[in-house]
């Protein structure tokens, strides 16, 4: 119930009184990040980000490379980032690998990073992908169909989710590569 009182008064200054709002909020910003454990918040964090390796000579060193990146010790408490970004093609030896289970095996798949790439060729890619165990398939979406044709690139989207819904688990994530 406080939070919502200050969240009103805030709202109510920032319509009413410009100054007095940047004033509370810069307040509150610098009362919190004085009462910040830092290396929590370092931990919490690298726990969000996916590390990513999607470089044109990708291999099995690679591969092992940034499994070795996606563990960190802070203060004597261990912790594992997100997930693991590479190729589909790369996943099987993502696979063979021993990783921690708290790591999600993260591709890029349909076309990245432009999305041109025919229907069938995207699913194809993607049937890969969720057959070697992906747990997320990050897809651009093709900027041509964006701008010209929204209906076909729904369609497109909806056939690449179908093809991920076979692994309960896996998740589609739409990527804009600007």
């Amino acid at each position: 119930m406080m939070e919502n009182n200050i969240c009103d008064n805030l709202l109510n200054l920032a319509f009413s009184e410009p100054k007095k709002f940047n004033e509370s909020v810069d307040k509150i910003v610098s009362t919190t990040l004085e009462s910040l454990d830092k290396d929590l918040v370092v931990r919490k964090l690298l726990s969000l980000l996916d590390i990513t390796t999607l470089h044109d000579d990708d291999y099995k060193q690679a591969i092992e490379d940034i499994v070795l990146q996606s563990t960190f010790e802070i203060d004597g408490n261990r912790g594992v980032v997100a997930g693991i970004c590479v190729y589909s093609n790369l996943l099987p030896l993502l696979n063979a690998i021993n990783i921690d289970k708290r790591i999600s095996k993260v591709v890029v798949s349909g076309g990245f990073p432009t999305g041109q790439m025919s229907l069938e060729g995207k699913l194809h890619d993607i049937g890969f992908a969720i057959e070697n165990k992906a747990d997320e398939i990050d897809v651009p979406i093709n900027r041509g169909l964006f701008f010209e044709d929204i209906e076909e690139l729904c369609i497109e989207l909806n056939a690449m989710n179908s093809i991920v819904k076979q692994n309960p688990k896996a998740k589609l994530k739409v990527i804009i590569e600007a």
